[in-house]
């Protein structure tokens, strides 16, 4: 399966598309690889583009005085980016980049909401996946707030695995906000 019939096959998961609306993100979708480490969006950056993920393990961070934190991960399907910069067209306050080798689409703020107005089905998809994100946060959000380190480690190995199988140790620490040696300790122990 190539890089559009992903994207396509993503957003029809959430909505049917019709064949009219495929073909417009495809002609939209601009291809691009990127070897890790590539910051694809930096601090004070407006984002100008929806960005999706075919293939790789991309990172959102936002910069403290001593460390990066790792705000979100992301891997294969998906869209990622920053939506306060992206939708209200604001500086952003995070980094993103990618952590493994990435294959991503993206299409142009412009060129986005032309398609959400032109197909009510993009856009209905574009909800659903908006929803769906929303309810994985909510999820997130408590139990970092909530959870003790090992309940935040175990979250990730029942929810999100592929994380846990394809992230340095020192990301995932900086994600569930525990230090590098807790993390150590609760890995010994499962």
């Amino acid at each position: 399966m190539d890089a559009f019939e992903k994207i396509q096959e993503y957003f029809s998961s959430y909505s049917p598309l019709s064949d009219e609306a495929k073909e417009a993100i495809i002609k939209e979708a601009e291809y691009k690889e990127y070897p890790p480490k590539t910051v694809l969006l930096s601090e004070g950056q407006v984002e100008k583009q929806l960005y999706f993920l075919n293939k790789g393990l991309v990172r959102g961070c936002f910069n403290m005085v001593d460390r990066a934190i790792t705000l979100w991960i992301c891997y294969e399907p998906g869209p990622f980016g920053n939506p306060e910069s992206f939708f209200n067209e604001t500086p952003s306050d995070i980094y993103i980049e990618t952590v493994e080798p990435s294959q991503i689409l993206t299409i142009s703020y412009q060129r986005w909401h032309e398609l959400l107005d032109q197909f009510p089905e993009i856009e209905r998809a574009s909800r659903m996946i908006s929803q769906s994100n929303v309810q994985r946060l909510y999820q997130r959000i408590m139990i970092l707030h909530y959870g003790t380190p090992e309940e935040k480690y175990k979250y990730l190995l029942e929810n999100e695995p592929q994380i846990i199988q394809r992230t340095p140790l020192k990301f995932i620490a900086t994600y569930l906000n525990i230090t590098p040696e807790t993390l150590s300790r609760i890995r010994a122990k499962i």
